[in-house]
């Protein structure tokens, strides 16, 4: 994982995401989007296992979402006990 330059709060972009499907299946396709929005944000991670960090570490700092395990299925959804800040 690197850290580039930014301007970009890639959080927002999610959220907005969150609050307009309420669940994000953690899937191949979906950790790489996931990953493209955290590289606008100047995090850029080099494979899934990565993104799947940067999301637990910003559930864990932040507490705006959590990933909920459906069986074997995981999803990232919005913790509504968390707030971010514009």
């Amino acid at each position: 994982m690197r850290l580039e330059e930014s301007v970009l709060n890639p959080l927002h972009t999610i959220l907005k995401l969150l609050e307009e499907i309420e669940e994000i299946p953690l899937t191949r396709d979906s950790l790489t989007n996931l990953g493209n929005i955290f590289k606008t944000g100047g995090v850029v991670a080099e494979n899934y296992h990565e993104v799947i960090k940067i999301i637990q570490l910003i559930e864990e700092w932040y507490g705006i979402w959590k990933i909920n395990t459906v069986g074997t299925k995981y999803y990232l959804i919005r913790n509504t006990n968390g707030e971010i800040t514009q």
